[in-house]
């Protein structure tokens, strides 16, 4: 899977994020263990010259920031930045992170499209759901990166409480959906998504 500008435009155009950042990095190492550590690795590098470039807009915090760095490698941890928002996902074949300076609530799922299996979808989609989506695997991706959206948030137990509609078709391999949830007090939360289909993977980026 490769992310072309085209693509990248489409996903800060339609999300509205005008600093989102995408970056894929191919696994052509042995193990999964050792595939996380160098993305994780790639992703550390990424942000280490971005700040020695001047990108971070809030450079007096610059030692939360190099705590944060540190936390990037421990694969122990899921990282979720004080100076802004990062995901991070990865398959067999590929892994991926999104990040952006001006939004924090953001997710990001890739996803091997034969390695869906249509059973555990209708575990955590309703009918209407699996009706309504252009294909029904678009629904696993979806649900897994909008969960990521909610960490900052009152995160859903499981994807299930998780509802992904209003499904709409923005160029040739990329969808416009919105996904909603509910959050302690009963009160909806509502966020947006894009999904990118490039055969054989899917990815999915969104955000509250």
């Amino acid at each position: 899977m490769i992310i072309e500008n085209s693509h990248l435009e489409i996903f800060r155009d339609y999300l509205e994020i005008p600093d989102l950042h995408v970056m894929t990095v191919e696994n052509k190492l042995q193990t999964m263990k050792e595939f996380r550590q160098y993305l994780r690795q790639e992703i550390y590098e990424y942000f280490e010259t971005a700040m020695e470039n001047g990108a971070f807009p809030n450079l007096e915090h610059e030692s939360q920031i190099e705590y944060d760095f540190k936390e990037l490698l421990d694969l122990n941890k899921i990282p979720h930045p004080q100076w802004g928002g990062l995901s991070i996902s990865h398959c067999p074949t590929l892994g991926v992170f999104v990040s952006s300076y001006q939004y924090q609530n953001l997710g990001v799922d890739v996803e091997q499209i034969n390695r869906i299996e249509k059973n555990l979808i209708a575990r955590v989609c309703s009918e209407e759901e699996m009706d309504l989506a252009p294909e029904t695997h678009f629904l696993w991706t979806a649900k897994e990166a909008a969960f990521k959206s909610f960490y900052r948030l009152d995160q859903p137990k499981t994807l299930s409480e998780i509802k992904v509609f209003d499904w709409s078709k923005k160029s040739e391999n990329i969808y416009h959906f919105r996904f909603e949830s509910f959050n302690q007090k009963g009160e909806t939360i509502i966020g947006e998504g894009l999904l990118y289909e490039s055969s054989p993977l899917d990815l999915s980026i969104t955000h509250i």
